[in-house]
């Protein structure tokens, strides 16, 4: 506990016998288990079963609760009793606003979305799925446009399904809604060689690909392939790309529980600033994935699946288990 100065964390600790892994040292602990991110901190039975696990950086405020929850769970399976109850699905999307959902015919979660008129165009299971946004009907599907394609934008008339690798040279497929095919690429020949960055989301602006990688906005002209100097998102490690006309809109995982999000409006960077401005948070119970912003005010947002471990340390799909697009209305803030 070497560094703790919070004498209430440090009596909370006092109950577990600490031992530090080396990957590097002893990499069969780690595989054993199925420890993959680091830092993961593991609370054990004597034989091995979990009581309860965490993973990243916490700072003291936040180290304290995942202590209390490894001690009650510890005096739970010393008293014979249930320790370690999968997790309940909430509810409800989050507190605020108007939810409603439709469902999509995928297994698998929904890696980009967009949409013309009343149709969605969804990457998902290796497809690019055409949903009426009503209903949720599959009205078509085509095979997916490239490789690793991460995010989807539409200037109204031509899809634009941007690759993870955009960021090093990888072409963006321009696609036909009609009938899926590429009809040319887009190559930002200055990334060419570069290593690749975190692409997470895309959305049409001014004429221009505003495309999020590793936390920082990009504007591509597609006719040349050229952008400008990117703008930070404000946001840290943030996923999906929305544009409602006056604001963008993003996803970040919240930090007291990385199985949740929170959905991030911004204020669009004036010119010559370098970040731009964080006016909204509202806290989601659900992991979300992708965003997109409708003429009619309504979020489309898309869920992530959440995965755990059972005791054992295999991993298990919590949920959902039926993949959906959620619809969010939200009420005007106070002052607004």
């Amino acid at each position: 506990m070497k560094g703790f100065t919070d004498e209430g964390v440090i009596e909370a600790s006092r109950g577990f016998a600490w031992v530090k892994v080396d990957r590097d040292v002893d990499p069969t602990v780690p595989k054993r288990f199925g420890v993959t991110g680091y830092p993961t901190l593991l609370a054990l039975t004597p034989d091995g079963e979990k009581i309860h696990r965490w993973s990243g950086f916490r700072t003291l405020e936040l180290w304290r609760p995942e202590l209390d929850e490894a001690n009650r769970r510890a005096a739970l399976w010393k008293a014979g009793e249930e320790w370690d109850p999968p997790p309940t699905r909430p509810d409800r999307l989050c507190d605020e606003g108007e939810l409603s959902s439709i469902p999509t015919p995928g297994s698998e979660w929904i890696r980009a979305i967009t949409a013309i008129g009343d149709r969605l165009y969804l990457i998902q299971d290796g497809k690019l799925r055409v949903l009426d946004a009503k209903t949720g009907d599959e009205l078509e599907s085509f095979a997916a446009p490239g490789r690793l394609v991460v995010a989807l934008a539409t200037d109204g008339k031509r899809l634009y399904a941007v690759p993870f690798g955009w960021s090093k040279g990888d072409p963006i497929q321009v696609v036909d809604p009609a009938n899926g095919e590429v009809v040319r690429e887009v190559v930002s020949e200055a990334n060419a060689g570069k290593k690749a960055m975190a692409t997470k989301g895309a959305v049409w602006v001014d004429g221009k690909l505003a495309i999020l990688s590793s936390g920082r906005l990009h504007r591509v002209d597609v006719a040349s392939g050229e952008f400008e100097p990117p703008v930070h998102a404000g946001a840290g490690a943030s996923t999906g790309l929305a544009f409602d006309g006056e604001r963008f809109i993003t996803l970040g995982r919240q930090r007291e529980d990385l199985t949740r999000s929170e959905i991030i409006i911004l204020d669009p960077a004036p010119p010559g600033a370098k970040a731009m401005k964080i006016v909204r948070r509202i806290k989601s119970a659900f992991l979300l994935r992708q965003v997109l912003a409708r003429p009619d005010g309504a979020l489309l947002l898309t869920e992530g699946v959440v995965e755990g471990f059972d005791k054992k340390h295999r991993k298990v799909k919590l949920f959902p288990d039926e993949i959906r697009v959620h619809r969010l209305v939200l009420p005007e803030p106070d002052g607004d």
